[in-house]
């Protein structure tokens, strides 16, 4: 998501979308805690103190997933290779800590509203 202006003003839509996978199983592992962190550190170049914070921003804001996964549709349609690579991640995102059906569901409705 580096050098991308228009991405970057999405990592919002980003977080609560990550978040989203997160949450879908009613656990919150430290795996998935760094995954969270190591995306926005990595992608977005925030401090691990700016990630934690996004993070219990993004989970007081989740009935709002759709309309942050419509943001980034409409976004990442011009970018397939970044909206390729963030699939990529939400999936390392489930396997982190053991795979459970409600993340994959999750994942799903998230991949069927991003390419279709």
């Amino acid at each position: 998501m580096k050098n991308k202006i228009e991405l970057d003003s999405l990592k919002e839509s980003f977080a609560t979308i990550l978040y989203s996978i997160i949450i879908s199983d009613d656990v919150i592992s430290k795996q998935e805690r760094k995954k969270f962190n190591n995306f926005f550190i990595n992608e977005f170049s925030l401090s691990e103190d700016e990630s934690k914070q996004l993070f219990e921003e993004v989970a007081s804001n989740i009935e709002e997933v759709d309309s942050h996964i419509e943001k980034l549709k409409a976004v990442l349609d011009g970018h397939p290779m970044e909206k390729a690579r963030f699939m990529s991640y939400l999936n390392e995102c489930i396997i982190c800590d053991g795979i459970e059906s409600e993340e994959y569901e999750e994942f799903e409705r998230i991949r069927s509203k991003l390419f279709f």
